[in-house]
Parts: C-alpha cells; sequence; structure tokens
C-alpha cells in the first residue's frame, strides 16, 4: 500500500507524533499470491447483479434501460 492519508478530527489533538501505518499480515494476500487467489475465488459462483423491489430507488431501472 503506497500511502494511507488520515486527517485530525480534532486539530493539533495528536501534537508532533507522527506514525506510518502498516496492513496486517495477510490483509494483500490477493495481490501478494495471485494465482492461488484466482483459484479460491473459482470456487465461488458467478455474481449476478439483481435488485429486490424496494431495494434501490427507482433510478436504477432509469439507468439500467440507458446502457
Amino acid at each position: 500500500m503506497p500511502c494511507f492519508l488520515a486527517q485530525e478530527l480534532i486539530p493539533g489533538y495528536w501534537g508532533s507524533r507522527e506514525g506510518t501505518y502498516c496492513p496486517p499480515k495477510g490483509y494483500l494476500a490477493a495481490d501478494e499470491n495471485t494465482a492461488a487467489f484466482d483459484a479460491y475465488e473459482a470456487t465461488f459462483p458467478k455474481k449476478e447483479k439483481a435488485f429486490q423491489d424496494g431495494q434501490l430507488p427507482v433510478l436504477w431501472k432509469i439507468t439500467l434501460s440507458l446502457q
């Protein structure tokens, strides 16, 4: 992960302290071992986009008809 940007909610709260973010081990597993991750992902059924009545506003019907 090249960078992590954060903003203090209370200005000056951390004073002059600085730090570096390090993602936990295994957090970027898909990037570290792509072949194994792709094989794992292939064990799941293909995802299909589906909407249920009341799930989204009527706008999605308009958006889909424009595609």
